[in-house]
Order: structure tokens, then sequence, then C-alpha cells
């Protein structure tokens, strides 16, 4: 591995290759990297990669505690940004609620689905983007079509 080039880097590069083993490795190191670096969103993103390496390399039970050990860190993202960002907060409780499900720990899944719909009942009209509508506008020309 080059010195500059990251886990994150090498682990989809391998993922690309179908070296599925080798890729969760870097995956799962870069989630340590991240976890130390106190970047939870990216460290559960690279557990949940990791988890996808192992399904895809045949190792169930692998990809079964890696799902739940994303949901714990998904979790820990949307408790740390609660009272920052609440839509960050739901969207980090509805990837925990995925990999739970993943994970065959449907109670936990429940719970974190739970957590995230009653937060977006409290959100304000304004705060509440609704589903479908973008996050940017389409550019349309000044006085024109």
């Amino acid at each position: 591995m080059e010195a500059e080039e990251s886990h994150w880097s090498m682990g989809t590069k391998l993922e690309k290759e179908e070296k599925y083993q080798e890729a969760l490795e870097h995956y799962l190191k870069e989630a340590e990297i991240q976890k130390q670096r106190n970047n939870i969103a990216m460290a559960a993103l690279s557990l949940l990669s990791a988890a996808k390496c192992a399904l895809k390399a045949g190792d169930n039970k692998a990809a079964m505690t890696l799902f739940d050990l994303a949901g714990d860190s998904y979790v820990k993202y949307a408790e740390s940004t609660s009272s920052v960002s609440p839509r960050s907060s739901i969207w980090g409780y509805k990837m925990a609620s995925k990999c739970y499900m993943w994970a065959n720990k449907f109670e936990k899944a429940e719970k974190a689905l739970e957590t995230a719909n009653s937060m977006e009942e409290k959100l304000e009209p304004s705060e509440d983007l609704g589903a479908g509508v973008p996050l940017f506008r389409p550019y349309r020309k000044k006085g024109g079509k």
C-alpha cells in the first residue's frame, strides 16, 4: 500500500477486483482509524462496507457481527448529532435500523426506526424536507423556460 493511499481507497479497489476478504481487512482498519479520530459516521460506513464484503466472501457469521457493529456505530453517530442536526440524527437511526435488520437484530432495528420516526414527527415544518423534495432546486434560466 502506498503511503498516501488510505485503507478506504484500498478497500474499494480490492472490492472492485472481487478480493473481498482483503477489502474487508482494509475497511476494518479504516474503521479503527476513524474511531480514533472520532469520525463516527465514517467508522460506521467502513464497518458497513466490511460487512458487505464478508457477505460477498461467503462469511455470513462475520457479516452479521459486522452489520450489528455498524448499527451500533450509526446509533452512536445519531446520538452525537441529535442536538446539533436532527436530520443527521434521524438519518443515523435509519441507517442503524437497516444494519440491524441485515444482522437479524429485529428488536434493535425496530427501536432505532421508532426513534427516527419519533424525532421526525417533532420537526418543524420548515425543518422537514419531506420525501421526494430535492436538496437543490433545478437550475432554470431567468426569464426563460
